[in-house]
């Protein structure tokens, strides 16, 4: 036990005497290295540099890691040994302390690197004038437009990079207004946080946008990197976009987030690249809570936006303290090369956002002005890196913001259509919703609003109690826009912007020009040149102009033998290879055809005309034989239109067509086809289904197809009925609409060229149903005075 206890006491003395030597060790290194790096006739300690009087070899002492260099003699200010002193100290953030003079008196050497640099155009001087735009030699700023108090601070000079912790305050970043329907707001300790209720509607949402930013000479790409969590919700997005408002109205979608309960997106951290359309741009941060129907139980939680930093991938120059840099220089100012990061304590552990690569030129800890790295001569002191400062773009920007004069955005609750929607115009720095537009809105005023939006040239408007108290707008009948004008930009807005709490707004809907043109519809008539049967042959094409000719085989397949029978009346096509006899067919009139097999005619189909040799490897023209059907099919050479327009509920309208009834022919399956054409704003669902005769209430859906978008032109419905239907019965074609999430809705259905294959019409009782009729029943009479 006592020799335990004295080899103990031995261990613990030889550790003491070890850590002493070592600490001595330190001091003699540092003071031998410090003797080495001393200049002449001074006095060196581990930071600073202290002399008598200037030498010509001091400025080169500069790099060698000192942050202070002092002089006791006082020298003149316009000495060269002094300037180039200054200015060396000036690149490696080191203070001079002493005084020069001057025929005005003395100066003060002391010179803070980041503070009185008049050289670098990035650095201001303390106490300067800010620059104006207005003089700047790029011309950013054109006219008093940008001047004027904006929430996007167009008045502000852009930024290179952004970053904010919204903890301590919202860094410049404004609230929107009349262009989203919910606010932001800031909390200090905890972010910028959205927090709705269920009283708002589904769909609502926030946006935030950042201070004005603008890329870097020779960059064009840059990186966001944010921080955001959300509590006690089932359910939450964050979206990031791009807009221009020294440019254009145009608007990118950078990336989109879901967030939900249970999940790993309840906190979001995530970094994003984007390259801005224009040089000059803002982020915009879009908040929403609950895409789905809320319940008054439900709780909605908040969304926190915690942390965002914006930075541009510089790779050919670098700005600020060049922090952000990532280009490949990898040598010093003086020429030599740069050691390995991982050679050092720059540890990519340590900064994970430095992009510590190779041997790079970075700044990670921002500890000199401009990127630098270690080299193997100096392997404990930073050597700054020869990397040219990034300038102003010479950006050109409009006269005006977002382009034009009085611009608008159509802005819809999220998940509905892009064309309609609360109308907004930008005046006086701000965007202001349009109010009261009973008997104030022309039509020649809403047909110029949907043209300046790139919706279309027609539009029609309705009103709806404002979504949120305490928003301003612009009274609809101080808008003037006379006949004679050609654009909304050049209407006039008189009205000041008045506060309205129970107001009505002005929501919008605009109306693209249907691409489906009657004159050009049936360009191709088509008919089978047979021996025999009608059914088989080569498939002939006739223009209307009057042109003849054939199909090449090149390309062709059964899908388009499909369409090639159905436009002539068969129900579809048993061969697109059918042996012809050689004869002399007229040359061919289409080359080439691509049809995905449900077009109802070759007009659908990708056609090529040219008349070239090449594109016809054979002789031969493409041939068919067509399905004949058990009997000749039931064909409706009536068309129907549905016109509805939906008020602001959420009732559900039918309209149907009922069939005469049939009966099954043996043998066949059922085949009905039709063209349907949708356009406006649709909401709804049209299916097709039967009913027998004996049990009339029970509907057997065959197909159901959701209408959400319109057609712009006909598109066919194929369907064959898989049941074999042993006593008779009637089809109906239902269309069911409602109103869109408390969006009025406004649509035309209609219907064509309806047939039905492999069956044939029976008596009704006592009378016999006609041939060629259907009897149209409109559940909800159809509307055709629109109302708001």
């Amino acid at each position: 036990m006592e020799l335990y206890k004295y080899w103990k006491y031995k261990v613990v003395v030889l550790l003491v005497l070890f850590t002493i030597l070592q600490f001595l060790f330190r001091i003699l290194s540092r003071t031998h290295t410090a003797r080495e790096s001393c200049p002449p006739s001074c006095s060196c300690h581990e930071s600073k540099i202290l002399c008598p009087t200037i030498t010509d070899e001091l400025a080169s002492y500069v790099s060698h890691g000192y942050k202070r260099i002092a002089i006791a003699d006082k020298l003149q200010c316009d000495d060269p040994r002094l300037q180039k002193l200054l200015h060396s100290a000036n690149e490696y953030s080191v203070e001079v302390i002493g005084k020069c003079w001057t025929s005005n008196g003395n100066r003060d050497l002391r010179k803070p690197n980041l503070e009185h640099s008049s050289k670098d155009p990035l650095i201001r001087k303390r106490g300067h004038k800010k620059p104006s735009f207005k003089n700047n030699r790029d011309q950013r700023i054109k006219s008093h437009h940008f001047q004027e108090h904006s929430v996007y601070n167009l008045q502000d000079e852009p930024l290179f990079s952004h970053s904010c912790l919204f903890r301590k305050s919202p860094c410049r970043w404004n609230q929107l207004e009349a262009i989203d329907f919910l606010d932001w707001k800031h909390r200090l300790n905890v972010g910028m946080v959205l927090k709705p209720d269920f009283q708002y509607p589904t769909g609502a949402f926030a946006d935030i946008v950042s201070p004005p930013l603008i890329l870097p000479t020779r960059t064009r790409q840059i990186k966001i990197s944010v921080y955001a969590a959300f509590e006690n919700a089932t359910f939450a997005q964050i979206s990031f976009h791009a807009v221009y408002p020294t440019s254009s109205s145009h608007m990118d979608d950078i990336s989109n987030f879901h967030l939900s309960k249970g999940s790993t997106r309840n906190v979001l951290k995530d970094t994003l690249y984007f390259s801005p359309m224009y040089p000059s741009y803002s982020i915009v941060v879009r908040g929403l809570f609950g895409i789905h129907e809320p319940r008054e139980s439900e709780h909605f939680g908040e969304l926190r936006l915690i942390r965002i930093e914006i930075s541009p991938m510089e790779r050919y120059c670098f700005s600020g303290n060049g922090h952000y840099y990532r280009g490949g220089v990898a040598k010093t100012k003086y020429g030599h090369a740069c050691t390995t990061w991982k050679s050092t304590s720059y540890t990519k552990d340590k900064f994970p956002e430095a992009d510590l690569t190779n041997n790079f030129c970075r700044n990670p800890d921002s500890s000199l002005a401009r990127p630098w790295c270690f080299t193997k001569d100096s392997p404990n002191r930073r050597q700054v890196c020869d990397i040219s400062k990034c300038q102003f773009p010479n950006t050109q920007t409009s006269e005006y913001p977002f382009g034009t004069l009085n611009p608008l955005k159509i802005q819809n609750l999220h998940g509905l259509h892009d064309y309609t929607g609360r109308i907004s115009t930008y005046i006086n720095g701000k965007w202001r919703s349009i109010c009261n537009p009973y008997d104030s809105l022309s039509h020649k005023t809403i047909n110029l609003m949907c043209q300046q939006t790139g919706f279309g040239g027609v539009g029609v408007v309705w009103s709806r109690p404002a979504l949120l108290n305490n928003t301003y707008c612009i009274d609809a009948e101080n808008i003037d826009c006379p006949l004679s004008k050609k654009s909304f930009s050049e209407c006039t807005i008189t009205a000041p912007v008045d506060l309205h709490t129970f107001g009505y707004e002005v929501w919008l809907t605009c109306f693209l020009p249907s691409t489906y043109n009657s004159l050009t519809s049936g360009l191709y008539n088509l008919s089978l040149m047979h021996e025999k049967k009608d059914n088989v042959g080569a498939v002939l094409v006739r223009k209307h102009d009057g042109q003849v000719g054939t199909i090449c085989t090149s390309g062709w397949n059964h899908k388009s033998a499909d369409v090639v029978c159905r436009q002539m009346g068969y129900p579809a096509a048993l061969r697109h290879d059918t042996h012809t006899p050689k004869k002399d067919y007229p040359k061919p009139l289409i080359t080439s055809i691509d049809c995905r097999g449900y077009e109802s005619s070759i007009d659908q189909c990708v056609i090529n005309t040219e008349r070239s040799s090449a594109f016809c490897r054979s002789s031969l023209p493409a041939t068919a034989t067509c399905m004949i059907p058990h009997a000749s099919p039931y064909r409706l050479d009536k068309y129907f239109i549905y016109v509805q327009r939906n008020p602001l509920d959420d009732t559900e309208r039918n309209s149907k067509l009922i069939s005469p009834i049939f009966r099954q022919n043996s043998g066949n399956k059922i085949q009905i086809l039709f063209d349907y054409y949708v356009d406006g704003i649709p909401h709804g669902q049209i299916s097709v289904s039967y009913k027998l005769r004996r049990d009339s209430t029970r509907d057997h859906i065959i197909e159901s197809r959701s209408i959400d978008e319109p057609t712009r032109q006909f598109q066919t419905m194929w369907i064959e009925v898989e049941d074999n239907l042993h006593e008779d019965f009637q089809f109906e074609i239902t269309l069911r609409s409602m109103a869109k999430k408390s969006i009025p809705t406004s649509f035309v259905y209609a219907i064509d060229d309806l047939r039905v294959n492999n069956v044939e019409v029976i008596s009704n009782g006592a009378q016999k149903m006609p041939k060629a009729s259907l009897v149209l029943i409109t559940i909800v009479t159809c509307i055709s005075n629109f109302y708001s």
